[in-house]
């Protein structure tokens, strides 16, 4: 078994050391490329500037390409950049000065006769022509040659000067007093920063070519389709029209990054100076919609503010004006490899897929069991086997001896469960707001569906307490709590009154009430405990035989349920896309955008899949959305399905390795493992 599991391993590694290697050609074309650079842009916003005067916003910091020197400039002050050659003290020797042209050229004559390896220039200064004679960088060096010549009979006078270094020029960033603030060959910020009357954001860098400034800025791709729209559609508030707008911008975009090199000039980006919701819901609203003629990226001017017909949408109106095109939602799946197909076991496979979507990379990792094999168990654990408890899942599978694991529902802090969890027919922790759970059957049957639950503890003569939740405090004094063992030892405390009924073996040990109730839990019973002194409950008395059954919604109950996970919201129902977060109450933090993910569906065929989307890393893995996930569910022939955990509890582990690459460790409090029979 340990050489069949070291195999497996191994094979694995192997493979993933070969895609690694060929991860960067793997997607080769320009989309691609444009893609996984994260859709990046970089521009040629102005060339051959003599100078340019910036006004940078809050929290703008100039620096060096290195990043080793900077310097911070203030909010709404107006700054200059400009070329910038420093400058050098010199000396020279002047031996004559005179109105007349002709002397002076004559006197440099007689000088060159006589000293005929020096420097010796003619310089007109004011009303006078002067003969200047060496350029000495030490003052002392020109002295010495001054009493030289002047033993000779010249006149001389020994003179300082600034000239132009012979360095290379920088460039400088002055305040508005002209002193300067900062200086570089190449100068580099980030932020958003207005100039020539415009907002632009995003990376700056302001590079100096052949004594001219030539301004770049680096965007995000969306940063571009707004400031596109904004420019040709800032009066426009007809949302049909702005949304062709928004189409055919990013098309004539698209158009010009694929087919030109980097950087891009597009001269109607003129920045973001006056986005408003408009322009954003517009471009948002069509996000990722492409034209396409000939298999590439197309854009034709239409005149839209001059059709005067009524469109029901933006498409409809392209295809109308424009012939032989396409509109491709680009939001899809562009490429998808699978990278690994290898058996776990007899009937338990995993599978890694590598998708290129319009949003990044992407990587799902699925274990798909043949359940028709009645060869392997599923069983969900809370960690430490405790209501409260979290621990590595890698751990987990290991001790268990499993052959899989995957994060199982919600948990709090301390890893109580958040949803119904039932371990070998024992309640652990009830269902919240009727969520979706993954249900094991006494027979082996798998069921996702949304649950509700009570616990009836009842006398023989029908005599019934309807217990309202498990191992956790009362929400008000009305609620019936039980604990068993996944609680602990004992009962809670509470400063109120309360009444105990201790059951174990189906029988009541002991019935007491009072405040500061607590008694030891049996292992093999339970404890209710009721708060209300209105709920009198005579015939629970010590020695009574009671019976104690869980009772779910119909088509559970009827199915003899044994194990339970809880999770959501439920995906597919019936083999169609259902995804149930509004009705089961999940906040937009779960259910909304991109994310690490977990889930577990049933196929029509008869396969049991746990599938793991790793994400929050953009140059491996971007994560999913639910609506993606479902899609991607339905395509692959499931007719139930349900989301679990994500995040950092996002974990796959296999024969005790991690399999995915999760955003961050987290270790977790629920969990589901595939154990052999």
């Amino acid at each position: 078994m340990e050489k069949n599991k070291l195999t497996f391993i191994l094979v694995l590694l192997f493979l993933l050391i070969i895609f690694n290697s060929l991860q960067t050609g793997a997607y080769s074309n320009k989309l691609e490329d444009f893609i996984l650079d994260g859709k990046n842009v970089q521009l040629k916003l102005y060339e051959n500037l003599d100078k340019l005067k910036i006004i940078p916003g809050t929290n703008v910091v100039i620096k060096s390409i290195d990043g080793s020197q900077k310097a911070y400039l203030v909010n709404d002050k107006e700054y200059t950049v400009r070329p910038y050659q420093q400058e050098e003290a010199r000396w020279f020797i002047q031996i004559f000065a005179s109105k007349a042209e002709d002397k002076a050229n004559n006197l440099k004559k007689d000088f060159l006769a006589e000293f005929d390896e020096q420097d010796v220039q003619i310089i007109r200064e004011e009303g006078l022509y002067k003969v200047i004679v060496g350029n000495f960088s030490k003052k002392n060096e020109a002295e010495s040659f001054s009493a030289n010549i002047k033993k000779a009979g010249w006149q001389t006078w020994v003179i300082e000067d600034k000239v132009q270094s012979s360095n290379d020029m920088w460039l400088v960033i002055e305040n508005e007093a002209g002193n300067i603030v900062f200086e570089d060959y190449m100068l580099h910020c980030e932020g958003v920063i207005r100039f020539k009357n415009h907002l632009y954001n995003g990376n700056f860098h302001f590079l100096l070519k052949d004594n001219k400034i030539d301004v770049y800025n680096k965007i995000n791709f969306l940063t571009l389709e707004y400031g596109l729209l904004l420019e040709a559609f800032e009066d426009v508030s007809n949302m049909t029209d702005l949304k062709v707008g928004a189409i055919l911008n990013r098309s004539r975009a698209l158009n010009i990054i694929l087919k030109r090199e980097s950087p891009y000039v597009i001269d109607e980006y003129r920045g973001i100076s006056k986005l408003n919701d408009n322009i954003k819901s517009a471009v948002d609203q069509t996000q990722a919609k492409v034209i396409y003629k000939n298999g590439v990226p197309y854009y034709q001017y239409i005149d839209i503010k001059n059709i005067d017909q009524m469109y029901s949408s933006a498409e409809a109106l392209i295809y109308d004006n424009l012939s032989d095109i396409e509109i491709k939602d680009l939001n899809t799946t562009l490429i998808e490899n699978q990278l690994i197909d290898a058996k776990i076991d007899i009937g338990l496979k995993y599978k890694e897929i590598r998708q290129l979507t319009w949003s990044g990379p992407r990587i799902l990792n699925i274990v798909d069991l043949d359940i028709t094999m009645d060869r392997y168990q599923i069983l969900p654990f809370i960690s430490n086997d405790k209501i409260e408890g979290l621990a590595p899942l890698c751990e987990v599978v290991r001790a268990k001896d499993a052959l899989v694991g995957v994060n199982g529902g919600f948990f709090n802090y301390q890893g109580k469960p958040l949803g119904a969890v039932m371990i070998d027919g024992t309640m652990v922790t009830e269902p919240l707001y009727k969520r979706a759970a993954f249900g094991i059957t006494k027979t082996g049957e798998y069921l996702i569906d949304n649950i509700e639950w009570r616990g009836v503890l009842k006398t023989k003569d029908n005599s019934m307490i309807i217990i309202d939740a498990l191992n956790r405090k009362p929400n008000d004094k009305s609620e019936i709590i039980l604990y068993n063992q996944y609680y602990g030892t004992k009962t809670p405390v509470f400063n109120q009154y309360s009444k105990e009924i201790v059951v174990e073996a189906g029988k009541i040990k002991t019935v007491e009430e009072g405040g500061l109730i607590q008694n030891i839990i049996p292992k093999e019973g339970f404890i209710i405990k009721i708060f209300n002194e209105s709920y009198s409950y005579e015939a629970f008395q010590k020695d009574r035989h009671v019976e104690y059954t869980d009772v779910f919604s119909q088509i559970w109950y009827q199915k003899e349920i044994t194990n339970i996970m809880g999770g959501g919201p439920k995906l597919i129902s019936d083999g169609e896309i259902s995804i149930t977060s509004v009705e089961e109450e999940f906040k937009k933090d779960i259910t909304e955008g991109m994310a690490p993910r977990t889930a577990v569906a049933l196929t029509v065929d008869q396969h049991l899949l746990f599938i793991n989307v790793d994400g929050r890393q953009p140059e491996t893995s971007i994560g999913i959305k639910l609506k993606e996930l479902a899609q991607y569910l339905k395509d692959l022939g499931v007719k139930e399905a349900m989301n679990l955990d994500g995040g950092n509890s996002s974990q796959l582990v296999i024969r005790g390795h991690v399999f995915n690459n999760p955003s961050g460790y987290r270790d977790i409090g629920t969990g589901i493992l595939i154990k052999k029979k």
